[in-house]
Order: C-alpha cells, then structure tokens, then sequence
C-alpha cells in the first residue's frame, strides 16, 4: 500500500519523509536537551581549587631546520619523534637531548609522526600522501631510509597517523576527507572511514586497550567518533565555529576535548553525548593548534597560535597558568605516558620539554628569606642559618649528600653578602672525597668561595692533579673548569703539562675547557706559556668551532699587546667571519637566530685592533663588516650588540666612505630609538665615533639636549660623557655648566645619604667616617681653589682652622677674607664663639636672620641721610653695560633709523620710541636730539655735493622715511603675534646653538630641517638712473623671451616626467604695490622707484655710507596672503595638510612647503615665490630624498617666474625603508636678468607618521596576518588615566594623530592597524595593564614597529 501512494503521490511521499526527518531530529534534540540539566563547573564548585601551578622548562631540544609540525612521546618516556617542514624526522633523546636517529622525507611539511607501541619503529608521512614506518635499531649510523616500507596511500596529504595497540595496525586521517586503518606488513587498507565533508586534520585512539573506537575532526567544524570495527559514525559533535585542529580522548576514554580555530578548546562527554564545558577567554582571539590532558585529567594544556601554551582546570573551566618560551606558534604538545612532563614543539624551529617544579627545601628557604620584608627580619633569619649550618658540618654524623646541600646553602648566604667562611675547608674536602655529584658542588663551591690568592688553594692542587689523570670524562671537566677560573700562580708549571695534553683530546669539550685554562694562566703568567704560542694557532683551525672560539679569547689579548705580531692571521680571521655569517656553523651556535654572535663580536674586536692604521688589513675587512651590517636586523638586543661593535671596528680601521655611510645611519636608529638601552647603546657609539669626527654630533643635536635632562641617570651620564668629547674652545664654558648641574645632583644625594643614613648602623657610621677623613685630606692641600660651602668646618679641628685660617687671610677674594677675619676673631673671643655657634647644639636649633633685621635701622638713617638704595648686583651689572654701551646714533641726520638696521646689534637706539613717526621734530623732542629739518647737506664722503644731487637725494630721504614708517609699523603688529615655536623648543636650539659651535661649517644647520636665517650681506647699492634703466629694460627682455627660452631638455621635463604645466600665481597689483607708492607726483614716485622699489628689504645704513646698502631677505607676509595653501591645485585643496612652514629664501626667491597626505603616497608641495619685481628665469628643483622613494612629481621645472609670483610644485614620495626621522635636501636654480646663476639649498625633515594610512581590516583577517608576521616590539605606553573610558580614548588619540584604524575592542584589549605607504602593515595588539597601556606590535619590516612605537610614545606624552 505505502508502495502505491509512492508510485501514485511521490512528490507529497518526499515532502512526507523530510517532514519526519525534521521532526525526529528534533526529538532527538529535545530528548538531549532534557539531560542538559546542570553545568559541569556548577557540579564542581565544591572541589578543592588547583594551587599554585608551575611548570620549568626542562630540555630544549633543538636540530630542525623549519617549523616543527608533529612530535610523539615513546611509551618508555624517555626518547620522542618529531617532523617538521623541513623534511627530517629525528628521534630524540629526551634526558641528554642527543639526536638518535634522523630520516629526511622526500618531500617537505612532514605534517604526521607516531612512535609505535613496542618502541620499535616510527611511522611518518605528509605531502606525500604517504604513510611510511621505518624500523628502529640500535646502531645509530645504520640507515633507516634502506628499510623505509610505505603502508598506506592516500590522494591527498597525511595530516595525522596513530599506531592501534600493536605494531601491526595503523590509523591514518588525510586532506581527502578520510579516515582509514590499515596492515603494517602487507600494506592493505583493513577499513575506511567516510563521513567528512572537507579535510580530516586530526585524529586520536581510545585509551581502553580492549576499545575499539577513535575521533577526529576536520576542516567541517565536525567531530566524529568512529568505530573501527563497522567503520560507522556512531557519534558527531558540531559546536565550533572554526576548524577543529586537536582532538585528544579523556584518560578514562568516556570522553575527549577538540581545540579549533575559533579560539576555544571544548569538551564532549560521550556518554552524555554532548557539550559539557567551553575553555575560552575574551582576551584569547588566537587559535587553539593542540591540545593534550594531564595523567589525571584534571588538567587540559592547550597549544596556541599566540605563543602561549594555556592550562586549564578541566572542572572548573578556569585558567590556571600560562606557559611562555616558545617564539612563533606552538603546533603540537603531548604529555609523557608517566605524566611528570610534556614536550612541545613550534614554529620558532624547537622542542621543549616542560615539567613541574618541585620545590626542595633550599628553595623552600629561600623563599622564605626573600618574602622577608625587612633587613632586620632577613638577617634574623640568616644568623639562625648560619648556625644550624656550624652544627651540622662540626657533626660526624653528616653525611657527603648532607654536605652537599650545606654547601648549596652556604653560596646562597655568601650570595647575600654574609659570611659562611667556615664552610671553605668543607668545600674542598667535598671535591676531594665525595662522588661526581658532591664532587662538582665543592669544585662549584671553591670557584666561588676561594680569591686566585687564597691559600686554602694550595690543598686543592692534588685533587685537581688526580682529576686531571682521570678516565673520567667529568671529573676532567671539573678540574679543567677550577683551573681556568681561579688557580695559584705558584701552581701553574705543576699542572701545565697535563692541561697541554688536553689540546689533543678526543673530546671537544675537553680542548675547549683546555684552552680556557691556558688562558687563564696567560693573564696570571704570561711568561710561562710563551712556548705554546703555536699551539694556539692549532686550536684557531680547530674542526670544532667551539674550541676556535675558545682560542679567540687568547689571541685578542695576544693582538692587543702586540698587532704587528698578528697581521698574518688577518685573513684567516675574515674568512671565519665570512663563515659565521653566512650561516656555516652548527645551528647549536645560533642564539634568537643569529649565528654565533659573541663569536661574531670576538672577531670584530679583532679586526679594530689589526686594522687601525693598516690600508691593506682593512680592505681585506671590507667586505665581511658590509655583510654583517646587512644581516644583523634591528629585532633583539644580540643583533643590536653585534651592530655597536661593527660601527666601532669601521671607525677604527682605514676608512671607506661607504661604510661609513652606512654606520652613520646605524647610530640614527640607536639614537632616536625610544627603548632606553637602544638610546644608550646610540650615545655611546657616538660617543666614541665623534673622536674621529666631532661633525657626527651635529646631526643628532635636539636628541642630544634632550638626553641631558632624560630621567635614567645612565643615559644623562653618557650624554655629557658625549659633550666632553666634543668640547672645544667655544663651548667649553656651557659644557663645565652642564657638567656641574649634573654634580650638584650627585652631591645632593650623597649628603642626604649621609645625613639620614640607611638601615644598618654600621655601614653608616663607616661611611661617615670615610667621607670625614676624605674630607680632611683635601682640607690638608691647598685650598683657594675650594668653594665657599666646602670650608664650613667643625671647632673640633683647631690646628686644622688655624692653619686654614692663616692661608686664607691673604686671599684675593675680599669674602673668603672678610670670613677669615670673622673666624679667627670667633677662635679668639671663646664667649662670643659659644653665643654664636654653642656647643653641642644640634644645627637645627640655630637661629639664622638671614633678612638682616637687625640693620634695618642702621638703613633707615642711611636713606633718611641721601644714601642711595640698595641695588640688588644684576641690577647694577645692567646699568653698568648701558653705560658703557656704545651709541651709534649720528649727531646731525634727522632720518629715524629703521627697526630693521637696529637688529644688527639686537638693541634698539635710545633714541627711537615703538611709535615712529614721519615728523621729525616731534621725534626730536621726545628724543633730546638736535633739530635739523630743512639743512642741506652739501658735504658727502666725495667732498662738496652739487645742488641738484642733494635736491634728488632730499626727495629720496622724504620717500625712504615714509617707507620706513609703514615697515615700521607692519614690523611692530607682526612682533605682537605670538610666536610659531613653543619657548622650550626656542631654548634647546638656543642650548644647541651653545653647545655644539665649532664643530664645522655646517654647525649652523638646523636639526628641524629648516636652514637659519642668513647673516646680513652688503652690496653696492645702484646709481639711480643706471639703475631704473636697465631694471626696465631687464623686465622688457623678460616678457619677450618668458615663453621661448624654455629648452629641448625643459620640453623633455614636460613631455615625460611631469603630469601637469607648472602653477604660476601672481598675486594682484595693490598687494605689491601698496607698500612703496605714494602721491607724490611722477618724479617722486621715480626717485622711489630707486630708493625703495628695487630692492624691498634696503635700508640705507648711517655705518656703511651712502653708496653702500644692508639687504636681508624678505618676508612672504609683505607680498603674499598669509595661507598659501590657497594656491594649491584644486584636487589637493580637500585632502587634508600640514601647516605650511618656511625652508629658506634669498633677496630672490622664499621657499616654504606643506605636506598633503594622500592615501597612495605623501605630497611634499614646495612654494616657490619670486621675491623681486622683475622675472626669473629658468628655475628649477631638484629634491634628493635617501630613504624616500619619488613616484611622480609635477611643476619641477618653470620656464620663467613672473615678478611677485608664486609657484607651486609637488613631489609624491613613499619611504622604501622604516625610518624615525628622514631628511630631504635640495636645490633650486634660476638665472636673472643680469643672466647670472644662482642656486638657492634647502632641507627639512619628514618622519614616518607622515607616511602611515589606516589598515580596514576584519578581526579575521587581523588574527591570519599576525601570525604571517615575525618581527615584534613589546613596551608599556601611558594610559590616559583621566578619560572615563581609558583604553578608547587614548586609541582614538592615536588614531587620530598617527592615522592609525581601531579594528575592534575586546574588554581590555584593542587591536589596531595600520601600514606604511610602500604596503608594509603593521599590527598593535594594545592591553590595559594597570595604568599604563601594554602594546604588542608586529609587521614584516623589523625597524617598522620601533619607528610606530617612537611616534605612539611621543603622541601621548603630549596629551
């Protein structure tokens, strides 16, 4: 019947069927919903919480090229399998961390490795879509690639692989979305497993030896529980939102935990069959990559993108600890069988093991003696040590082990700075009588305890004897290691010849140790290892390179005693150095992925010493300290060590330009990098660079004064090390200031140390007594050149005072005389002496006046009497310079002279009031000066003037002074505008101004960019009607050739490389015009022409004569409107821009510029404005930019510039490399009409918040593109504290200065992003840590993050 309604309705049958599939699963939904009743963390809310958890690690075991993808623990728990992208599979060791076996796959991304129950092989496989076992033996040389057999094969790559509980049968998961298990020995597939819809990427076993069932979980966010007997799904988890990456079964088998992309770990109780427990935090947006239970259960450790490795409560769903150590993501964990440990392995190339601290009684201890919050509290401790130590050693019954760990805690108590002396004789009977244990702690003891010269040595030189002859490769070890750290210099012929012998040991180590030791004995002794110098050359071309590196300990002592001596080996050492660099030695060598590098900085300190003054040693360095300036990234404190020494060894050698160059910029990054020790680092380079070159100064001269008032006392310190270095004549009264301001604060602190003392009375009478009796032997030498406060002496001392007294009545300097006087007399009169000063008063209780009120009616009768006030000694030393100052204003000119032609020497005449005036005689009036309005002047420096020249130079004098008075007037509204630079900047360029004079040519420079104003020049100034002549005819050949002049070149300029004509503006006539016109009538109007129109910043001088002119350059504000941001083109007037400051100028042309911020690039737009009344012809720009790339440029290149106009060009620049601070210079060119060429040079300075754009981005994408990047910053930012919401206001003012995007808010987390113009992103993890602001930041450039951290730092100080 069911069949006829199918034949005859399938369409409702169909629908039927799915209606019932619905409703069944929801049923099913429902009656699992029912057993949802509680939560597991609700069921445990009564267990015991997990103390305090802590886990070391143990091993790193280190040997993998790439990143490591799997690893598995042996079930002997000692040895571990790994794979990794680099196509090895090496079995490990796990205690020694030796490499027992190692196999290369033929293929990379070796994704999946199992060791298999028996111990006895290993199987591995990746994108080979193989699944292969080799066979283990214990011959370690054998080849295991010969007895490789393949077993399974999938058509997609082997993500995962599992031995069941035999050798026999292997479980493989693959990117084909399968699962299968298959026969070791024949190879055939026993069962397969579908149900997948995209990549299987993990799978696990059931831990019941009689279970028969595994999980996986794969790229469809779906975890299945398969049985392998069926191959059926029996059941399947879908709760992530992400790629399932680890699933590992709960050791009881009734339940497993899965970790995924979307940032959490879960757990699924099968018997449930559901969801039981979410492990995740807000503040973990990284993906889980593995994960693994402890032994108990309790425990969930999970591996995750982020670094990190999170422990997890399995019951309470909290986070018990977070482990660090790893450097790029952890990709795989597994706890050992016994569950004392765990290893992990990453992307950082590395495995560790990591295991739980087991806290001994010594540790014990010492924490309860560091949790002493008081000195007194710690040394009660200490005393109650020391003395249960005394009874324990005196006893019989204390056993070599009990020795032992008295010997531990004597160092610590030594440590502290208390004395456990009874315990070196002990020390040295552990090393003679106990085993390798108690033997290596009392040679460890001894190293510390006993000095080279103490005499307890003696009774250790049999055991070392003994140990030497040993067939015991650690006991010769130990005795190699006391031997090269302290040993008798009596004792050293008993020894050197079995230390001799070592050099030729079979074992690295040994050598190693060796030639430490004969190192050892070169300092103590040198003339008792003069006849194994060859040796040493033995040890440099040692096949180890550790014993090589040993041995460059003895000859960079060898070469600084005698380099002469060494020259030959110059090679060598360069081509040891070419192997270190480029990555030849044993990745064992590499620290942070450096090679070598305290070999490296051996080897340079070499070269600096066989290379000063030595042409031909240098060229052979040159090459090598290019490379190692190339490799050694800003990214840790080892490369930037590596980069200090470079740049020494480059200024010591026989100098090559390029290299310099290049050590140059190397300082800049050290120098303006925020990190401290960066900064210092840069100080002390240049500290000693400006030896060889004091002009290197000049180019960090801000940072400089900045540095003196840093808060470290370090780099303060450096800094005026610095300034010493570069003192010379000019500056070395500012230099000594400085110097003394810093001694001042020494000295504060050092008498409040003395004054209020420290906790312990003994030290502190100590150094009481030591600063007196320092004090009295200088007091004992000459004393006239001590000042004033450091002669109050105490009544104590009498022979002391008489003496002093004697010597300093016949000084020079009436106070210290007059206070001479006033002391004797005060050692003659004992009453008056003990009214004034009474003994044994404390100082505080003495009263001083120091108003002098008891005068006050002594001046009373003084002043009622005429006696002139009381004038404080600067006021006097003011009104002394007055007078003595020399007027240069002319007994018989009326003409007021020009505010302008004050400034030559920075003081306005007496005679001139702020209000000027064209009416002479009120000006004499208020002035005191003669009238002479309406004297001919009929005498000149030629002799008698005819009368028409003076009426011409009358008219001309009336023009001028009306001139003036509108300059006059404009210079004075233009001085009550407040100033562009704050006071402070204004004072450190004026302390820069001080400080660095004299160091070049070029000291003038400002470090802003910005060229000083150019010093006044004098010129001729023109006869009048030559001068209007040819200014006219000038201007007429100007309009004429304006538009033909313009070359094949200039037309190939505008052809190719320009977009555009270049913008010419001329502003209107009234605004040129209107400052030197006046009514007078034509020939006035002429004569003005002469005076004043030529040239607008002449002003006839009363000095230099009448034929002679004061020019300085001219002012924008006089011809143009104030915003030449109104002259931009029109599709750069929207975006946003800079202020526009000045770059130069010249009595032709004034430069300034302003930067427009596009998206794809930075526009530095460049006004070009014609400052004269006649056309300029031929005018050209040329912008150098180091470090900035040009990609377009428009208007470089202007045919002619009319009179009073501007021009605009721009230049669209992107930085190719991450710089805090760049600088442009260039040059502008143009001809004049008297067809002369002039060159106008200016500069300036960009940073790179001028090239940083937002990056939108999705949190998505923001987590895949952290990961991508390797190079990272870490440093703590002001928080602004104030705001309500700190965390958004202060990324929003970031984001508002720096351009930076605010990609999301996560608590108290912010993700932020942005990227440099040339697309380099960059990522800045921010979190709330207190008050200050913890920032994270990554991108693939190394110097990018330093340069955004620099900006970010300053940004929120000035908030």
């Amino acid at each position: 019947m069911a069949a006829q309604e199918v034949t005859a309705q399938p369409g409702d049958t169909l629908t039927t069927l799915k209606t019932e599939s619905e409703s069944l699963k929801t049923k099913l939904l429902d009656e699992r919903a029912k057993l949802h009743d509680v939560e597991l963390h609700q069921v445990a809310e009564k267990v015991e919480a997990l103390g305090q958890f802590v886990m070391k690690t143990r091993r790193t075991l280190k040997g993998h090229g790439n990143k490591v993808l799997c690893m598995d623990w042996c079930k002997d728990k000692r040895r571990i399998v790994s794979s990794s992208q680099d196509g090895k599979v090496i079995v490990w060791d796990a205690f020694t961390t030796n490499k027992e076996h190692a196999v290369t796959m033929p293929c990379t991304w070796v994704m999946a490795c199992a060791y298999a129950p028996s111990g006895c092989a290993v199987a591995c496989g990746g994108l080979d879509n193989k699944c292969s076992v080799y066979p283990l033996s214990l011959d370690k040389n054998e080849n295991l690639a010969a007895k490789k057999k393949s077993v399974a094969m999938h058509t997609n790559y082997l993500s995962a692989c599992c031995f069941t509980n035999s050798d026999m049968q292997i479980l493989t998961s693959s990117g084909d979305g399968t699962c299968a298990l298959w026969d070791v020995e024949s190879g055939q597939m026993l069962q397969s497993f579908h149900g997948h819809a995209a990549d299987v990427l993990c799978l696990d076993l059931a831990p019941s030896e009689t279970g028969n069932t595994f999980v996986s979980g794969g790229c469809d966010k779906k975890a299945c529980v398969w049985d392998m007997r069926t191959g059926q799904c029996v059941q399947s988890f879908e709760t992530h939102d992400s790629d399932i990456n680890s699933v590992r079964y709960y050791p009881s088998g009734d339940a497993f935990a899965s970790g995924s992309d979307d940032a959490t770990c879960r757990l699924y109780d099968l018997r449930a069959d559901r969801e039981v427990a979410i492990y995740s935090k807000e503040s973990i947006i990284f993906g889980a990559s593995s994960v693994d239970f402890s032994l108990s259960g309790r425990l969930l450790f999970g591996g995750y993108n982020d670094y990190t490795i999170n422990v997890w409560d399995v019951l309470k769903g909290t986070r018990v600890s977070i482990l660090f150590g790893h450097e790029n993501r952890v990709s795989t964990l597994r706890v050992s069988p016994d569950g004392t440990a765990f290893c992990s392995g990453s992307w950082d190339h590395t495995l560790r093991v990591l295991g739980a601290s087991l806290e001994s009684k010594i540790s014990t201890d010492c924490n309860i003696v560091l949790s002493a919050v008081e000195f007194m509290e710690e040394e009660n401790l200490m005393k109650q040590e020391l003395s249960s130590m005394k009874e324990q050693v005196a006893s019989p019954n204390t056993t070599m082990k009990q020795m032992k760990e008295i010997m531990v805690r004597a160092m610590y108590c030594e440590m502290l700075g208390y004395d456990a002396s009874f315990t070196y004789i002990h020390a040295i009977k552990l090393a003679q009588q106990g085993g390798v244990l108690e033997k290596r702690v009392g040679y460890l003891a001894v190293s510390l305890f006993l000095s080279e010269g103490h005499e307890l040595l003696l009774l250790l030189v049999n055991t070392v004897l003994k140990d030497l002859q040993s067939t015991n490769l650690i006991e010769v070890c130990m005795a190699l290691t006391v031997v090269a750290q302290n040993f008798p210099k009596d004792m050293i012929p008993a020894v050197l010849p079995l230390v001799e012998d070592k050099l030729s040991h079979p074992k690295e180590i040994i050598r190693r140790k060796a030639v430490l030791a004969l190192y050892n004995f070169y300092l103590i002794a040198p003339n008792q290892v003069q006849h194994i110098h060859g040796k040493f050359r033995k040890a440099l071309c040692d096949k180890d390179p550790g014993v090589m590196t040993s041995s460059l300990h003895i000859y960079l002592q060898l070469i600084r005693e005698s380099p002469d001596d060494y020259k030959d080996l110059t090679g060598s050492f360069v081509a040891i150095l070419k192997q270190v660099v480029g990555g030849k030695l044993p990745i064992d060598f590499n620290y942070h992925n450096v090679p070598a590098p305290w070999l490296q900085i051996q080897l340079l300190r070499i070269f600096s010493l066989l290379g000063r003054d030595d042409q031909s040693a240098s060229e052979q360095m040159y090459e090598v300290l290019d490379e190692s300036l190339r490799r050694a990234e800003m990214n840790h404190n080892i490369t930037y060590a590596i980069l200090y020494e470079c740049v020494k060894t480059i200024y010591t050698i026989s100098p090559k330009a390029e290299l310099l160059d290049k050590a140059v910029r190397c300082i800049g990054n050290f120098v303006l990098s925020p990190k401290i020790n960066l900064k210092y680092l840069g100080l002390k380079a240049l500290t000693y660079v400006v030896q060889h070159d004091t002009k290197l100064a000049l180019q960090h001269q801000m940072t400089i004064i900045e540095c003196l008032d840093h808060s470290d006392f370090t780099i303060k310190r450096e800094t005026l090390e610095l300034l010493f270095r570069i003192t010379n004549a000019q500056n070395v009264t500012v230099i000594v200031e400085k110097m003394l301001d810093f001694l001042r604060d020494v000295v504060n602190n050092f008498l409040r140390l003395l004054a209020e003392g420290s906790n312990c009375k003994e030290d502190d009478d100590q150094l009481r007594l030591y600063a007196v009796d320092s004090y009295l032997n200088v007091l004992k030498g000459n004393c006239f050149h001590l000042p004033q406060h450091f002669l109050q002496l105490s009544e104590d001392q009498t022979d002391l005072i008489l003496d002093l007294l004697e010597n300093l009545s016949s000084s020079q300097n009436t106070v210290i005389r007059q206070q001479a006087q006033e002391l004797h007399h005060l050692s003659q009169d004992s009453q008056l002496h003990e009214w004034v000063l009474p003994r044994g008063a404390p100082w505080d209780s003495v009263e001083v006046d120091s108003s002098l009120s008891f005068l006050d009616g002594y001046v009373s009768e003084a002043l009622a009497a005429g006696a002139a006030p009381y004038k404080p000694p600067h006021q006097r030393q003011e009104e002394l310079s007055e007078e003595r100052a020399l007027s240069l204003e002319p007994y018989g000119f009326n003409l007021p002279v020009s505010l302008s032609s004050c400034s030559i020497t920075d003081r306005q005449s007496p005679t001139l009031s702020s209000g000027l005036s064209g009416n002479s005689a009120e000006l004499s009036q208020k002035a005191g000066t003669l009238i002479l309005e309406g004297v001919k002047r009929v005498w000149g420096k030629d002799g008698y003037l005819p009368q028409k020249e003076s009426t011409s130079e009358a008219a001309q004098v009336e023009e001028s002074a009306a001139a003036l008075q509108i300059y006059g007037q404009q210079g004075a509204e233009e001085r009550l505008e407040p100033p562009d630079q704050s006071q402070q900047t204004e004072d450190k360029q004026q302390l820069a101004s001080s400080l660095f004079v004299g160091l070049g040519a070029q000291s003038s420079t400002s470090l802003l960019g910005k060229s000083e104003a150019p010093p006044p020049r004098f010129r001729r100034k023109p006869r009048p009607h030559a001068s209007s002549s040819s200014s006219s005819g000038a201007s007429e050949r100007s309009s004429e050739s304006s538009h033909s002049s313009r070359s094949t070149a200039d037309s190939f300029h505008y052809g190719n490389l320009l977009e555009e004509e270049p913008t010419t503006i001329k502003p209107s006539s009234d605004v040129t015009k209107h400052n030197h016109i006046r009514a007078n009538g034509p020939e006035q109007n002429k004569d003005a022409d002469v005076a004043v129109e030529t040239d607008r910043g002449v002003n006839t001088s009363h000095i230099l004569g009448s034929d002679m002119v004061l020019v300085r350059p001219n002012t924008i504000q006089d011809k143009y409107p104030a915003d030449l941001t109104e002259l931009l083109p029109a599709d750069l007037k929207e975006l946003p821009r800079s202020d526009v400051i000045s770059l130069t100028s010249d009595p032709s042309l004034y430069l300034s510029s302003c930067r427009v911020f596009r998206d794809e690039s930075l526009l530095l737009v460049i006004f070009i404005s014609n400052c004269t009344d006649t056309a300029i012809t031929d005018v050209a720009v040329q912008l150098t930019c180091e470090g900035l790339e040009t990609v377009s440029l428009r208007g470089n290149v202007i045919g002619s510039l009319e009179s009073s106009s501007v021009s605009v060009c721009h230049y669209a620049l992107m930085m190719k490399d991450p710089q805090t601070n760049v600088s442009f210079t260039g040059t502008v060119s143009h001809q004049t009409q008297a067809g002369q060429t002039n060159s106008l040079m200016f500069s300036g300075t960009l940073c790179t918040a001028d090239f940083i754009r937002p990056l939108v981005v999705t949190t998505e994408e923001y987590g895949k593109l952290w990961l991508s990047f390797s190079h990272d910053v870490k440093q703590n930012l002001k928080l602004l504290t104030d705001a309500e919401d700190p965390l958004r206001a202060t990324l929003n003012a970031l984001k508002e200065t720096l351009q930076l995007h605010v990609v999301d808010v996560i608590g108290s987390e912010g993700l932020v992003a942005c990227s440099l113009l040339s697309s380099a992103p960059c990522l800045l993890h921010c979190r709330v840590n207190g008050t200050a602001l913890a920032v994270w930041l990554r991108s693939p450039l190394p110097a990018l993050p330093d340069c955004i951290l620099y900006h970010c730092q300053k940004t929120l100080a000035e908030l």
